[in-house]
């Protein structure tokens, strides 16, 4: 294996955050791909053509949505590290950690997400928490649906070679902290990132509101529109909306009948 050349610049964990999103990216279209293919395969879809380009620059945009949630805090908690001078390998091996870690939940709930999305027709939510109830029937279903197992292979395949292109990633960019402090540079270069992430958490530039669920529905194509959706986001959006019909206050079944038979 090439061995890596480390990066001396002062600007290498900015340039190592930069290396994971695209990774990141990468990872999240590839798996769009195989859920695009799956489909495909099974509906025998034809003539999406253009459209389809336009579910995957959806997707991207709301990939990019989860990537800036996983990014955010690592971004602030190196860019405060770097500035005060902090050259131990483990505060950055940690900030390594809790990216990979994220980022495999994700790809996980990614894999997950293209047998429940074929099954159900919808990307992955809250719903999907029910079955957690039945620890024991999730395993014999996987165990004897020979398709779960697979997909449970792509995924392992997928957090192997994640972990190995990250390595040598963090090898590059993070493992050596030598680069000279320039911190005006610094401090203009961070800010702008944290800037443009807290962007990307929003998904949009538009002041009416930050990208939704709506927002990937362009075209009259049921599949194409729902394409683009990341499942991580549409789970976590899923259990923010839930908890908003908890809130509602409804009349409890005593007072109801009491009321009714008046």
């Amino acid at each position: 294996m090439k061995k890596v050349t480390p990066c001396k610049s002062q600007f290498s964990h900015l340039y190592y955050l930069l290396s994971v999103y695209a990774v990141g990216i990468v990872a999240f279209a590839l798996f769009r791909c195989i859920n695009t293919l799956v489909f495909w395969l099974k509906a025998d879809q034809t003539g999406w053509g253009f459209d389809l380009a336009r579910a995957f620059f959806m997707g991207w945009r709301f990939d990019t949505v989860i990537s800036c949630y996983i990014l955010t805090l690592p971004l602030l908690y190196l860019f405060v590290i770097r500035l005060i001078g902090v050259r131990r390998r483990g505060f950055y091996l940690g900030a390594h950690i809790f990216i990979i870690v994220l980022y495999l939940v994700s790809f996980f709930a990614c894999a997950a997400d293209i047998p429940y999305f074929n099954y159900f027709f919808t990307r992955l939510n809250v719903s999907a928490l029910a079955w957690m109830d039945s620890p024991a029937f999730v395993v014999k279903m996987i165990v004897e649906e020979p398709r779960f197992l697979l997909y449970l292979a792509v995924f392992l395949i997928f957090a192997v070679a994640y972990v190995l292109v990250m390595r040598r990633i963090y090898r590059k960019f993070l493992k050596e902290n030598e680069g000279n402090i320039q911190y005006f540079k610094q401090i203009v270069v961070g800010l702008l990132l944290v800037g443009l992430c807290f962007l990307g958490m929003r998904g949009r530039i538009a002041l009416k509101s930050p990208i939704r669920v709506g927002t990937a529905y362009f075209c009259n194509d049921a599949f194409l529109n729902q394409l683009g959706l990341n499942p991580m986001f549409t789970f976590f959006n899923s259990i923010k909306e839930s908890r908003k019909n908890k809130d509602v206050n409804l009349i409890d079944p005593a007072t109801a009948e009491r009321v009714y038979l008046a």
